[in-house]
């Protein structure tokens, strides 16, 4: 005889046991109450974890209670927000009914520690996850609106700022220069942010301009044409006031020069427009020149 052992006990095992012992001189009992209480919940997880991961991943934090009763599970968040089964928070958390959280596009301000707790009448148990978001290696881009420009003028200040964001950023000019960050002349400032600053535009300035930009995992190159043009010109001679005969013909002069060539459009008086019929194109042809 020894120990009576009851394997895996619960609460139908409570209840009192007796113990007799027996020889020719006689016998002794003792008696025993067995009360069972139930076991606090536990969460089968490690206890303790820490997750390092990079910006925009989607996580999953599992929470696996046991127990009898079977207990409640809610998260904790680093802010103080709990979160509890079926509960969508900002958009972006969710906790399923089996305990996992679900956490979308995660952002550095995501980090901090997240704690999961199980209750039950029993008691409770916890578990911790401390996450790490840190930014993830981005391959570079270049921000192009436009590959050709074409209404610069004269004289005006031209900002190309197609860096974005500013890794390594470098331009080529149309006479192949190559210009590094912080290059700066009378005519040409790249500044820190990738952006081409060229100031008092002529047409020399012209031409096919090229940005590249680099970082450890990738390199990406945008082709701008710069196309530098002079406001028109109208030459009127002769100028002010022009006096016509009744009853002969008068011309009139509008020559404008400009690059590219301008378009010229003649405006009359409203008395003239019901007798007077033309075209731009035939006033084209004229090179301006308009016969009343």
């Amino acid at each position: 005889p020894g120990p009576w052992t009851i394997p895996k006990v619960s609460v139908y095992d409570r209840g009192i046991y007796t113990c007799t012992a027996n020889n020719p001189a006689g016998s002794d009992t003792v008696t025993i109450r067995l009360q069972v209480v139930a076991a606090p919940p536990i969460i089968l997880e490690e206890k303790k974890q820490h997750v390092i991961e990079n910006t925009g991943q989607s996580l999953r934090f599992p929470c696996t209670a046991k127990g009898n009763p079977y207990p409640d599970v809610h998260w904790v968040l680093f802010d103080g927000t709990v979160v509890k089964p079926l509960q969508y928070i900002n958009g972006k958390l969710f906790l399923f009914p089996n305990g996992t959280l679900y956490i979308r596009n995660i952002a550095s301000s995501d980090s901090g520690n997240y704690e999961c707790i199980a209750t039950s009448s029993t008691g409770s148990e916890r578990r911790v996850v401390v996450l790490q978001v840190k930014h993830s290696d981005i391959i570079p881009r270049i921000a192009v609106s436009s590959q050709r420009l074409t209404q610069m003028s004269f004289g005006d200040n031209l900002l190309l700022n197609y860096g974005n964001p500013p890794p390594e950023i470098m331009w080529m000019l149309p006479n192949g220069t190559r210009l590094s960050s912080g290059f700066k002349t009378a005519r040409y400032f790249l500044e820190s942010n990738g952006t081409l600053v060229i100031y008092g535009l002529s047409n020399a300035d012209s031409g096919k301009y090229r940005c590249a930009a680099k970082n450890k995992v990738g390199y990406i190159e945008k082709l701008i044409i710069l196309e530098v043009g002079q406001k028109p010109t109208i030459f009127i001679h002769p100028k002010g006031t022009v006096k016509g005969i009744s009853g002969e013909s008068l011309f009139l002069h509008c020559l404008a020069g400009g690059n590219p060539k301008p378009n010229i459009i003649w405006t009359v008086p409203t008395m003239y427009k019901r007798n007077i019929a033309f075209s731009l194109s035939d006033i084209l042809k004229t090179k301006g020149l308009i016969c009343l």
